[in-house]
This record gives structure tokens, C-alpha cells and sequence, in this order.
């Protein structure tokens, strides 16, 4: 996944040269807790959070109160290596900037639970599968291979790391009876956690 089919290209940004009273200003008006600081030419020079500006007041310049990130995001960055980044250096907004510096979007903790559900496929409605495999080759293709043959269709696949010889897996499938997925994981003596239906967005 691509940062740039993720990233806010919608996005509130001051000069760095803008007072602490214009700041505050914006910020309200905007309705945002962050500000996104450039340069005259439009290049990234910082963020500003609503809360570093809690107890000043006046003319005084913004650019003493700015949040230096040691990282920036490029369009062709990989959005989960991002969200570890993020995550790493406890920062929920990430400026994205092209090969000038000037910043032509910006990451969030809310683009990267898009992203989640997105890949989760929650909005289409269907059939959780909670299965527990091997971790070997082969061992998912056998479960979406015994899917198929049934006629369920995969809409996505999750994975994690249950411990050092087994993974989780999380499979959403279109269909309408748990009773018979369950059925088919049974008799094909799949190791199956649980299989229920989503809920209704």
C-alpha cells in the first residue's frame, strides 16, 4: 500500500513567520489540533500543536513553539512501514513531501485505521473464519483452496503471529450460513477458532 492512496491531501498549514495570535486563530477556525508549518516556498519546517500554544499569547512568532519531526513521508513510501515510524516516535501526524520538500499531504492515526478497515473488509458484509495454521508453505492455500471449492469467495485475509510454529489467521468470506462454514472446516479437520458473522455497519 502506497502512501499516496492513503495520505490527506486536504490539509491546514501557516508560515512559520505567522504570530502566536494568528496561530491560535486559525487553529480555531479550522477546527484542527495540528498545523502544518512551511517556509515561503512551501517547504516542510514543522508542526505546530494546539497545546504548545496553551500559555502564550501576543505577536511573538510560532516558530519557537514548532515540533521538529526527524521524518517526513514520500508519495511511494509504504504505508505500514509508516505507520511503524509513527508509531516508533509517538507521532500521530506525518507531513508527506515531494522530492522539493513541499509538503502535498499528510498521514494520520485516522488514514492509517482507514487503511485498516479498508483491508480488512469490514464494510462488506459476510463471514469472519478464525483459523490457526502451521507456519509453513501451503498451509493457508489448503483452507482458500477448500473455500473456493465450496463456492466463498475470500474478500480478505489477516494474519499474525500466534507463536514460533503458528499464525492466526483471519479470513472474511461473502456467504450467508456459519453453521455450514463451520460444517465444511470441520469435516476438511481445519483447527478453526471461530466462525461467526459480522455486524451491520
Amino acid at each position: 500500500m502506497r502512501v499516496e492512496n492513503w495520505m490527506e491531501r486536504d490539509f491546514s498549514t501557516i508560515d512559520k513567520g505567522a504570530t502566536v495570535r494568528k496561530a491560535k486563530e486559525y487553529l480555531e477556525e479550522e477546527g484542527t489540533p495540528f498545523l502544518i508549518v512551511v517556509d515561503e516556498k512551501g517547504k516542510f519546517e514543522g508542526i505546530l500543536d494546539k497545546n504548545s500554544l496553551i500559555n502564550t499569547f501576543g505577536d511573538e512568532e510560532i516558530e519557537e513553539y514548532l515540533t521538529l519531526l526527524p521524518i517526513t513521508a514520500m508519495e511511494n513510501d509504504y504505508l505500514e512501514e509508516i505507520a511503524m515510524l509513527m508509531m516508533d516516535n509517538h507521532i500521530p501526524i506525518l507531513p508527506v513531501v515531494d522530492d522539493d520538500e513541499k509538503v502535498i499531504g499528510v498521514i494520520t492515526d485516522f488514514e492509517i485505521l482507514n487503511a485498516l478497515l479498508e483491508l480488512s473488509g469490514i464494510e462488506e458484509h459476510g463471514i469472519r473464519i478464525t483459523v490457526n495454521l502451521k507456519d509453513k508453505p501451503g498451509e493457508l492455500k489448503k483452507v482458500l483452496d477448500i473455500l473456493s471449492a465450496h463456492s466463498l469467495n475470500v474478500i480478505s485475509v489477516l494474519t499474525y503471529r500466534r507463536s514460533q510454529s503458528k499464525r492466526t489467521v483471519m479470513i472474511r468470506v461473502s456467504g450467508n450460513s456459519v453453521e455450514e462454514i463451520a460444517r465444511i472446516l470441520k469435516a476438511n479437520e481445519i483447527d478453526y477458532e471461530d466462525v461467526s458473522e459480522d455486524f451491520q455497519i
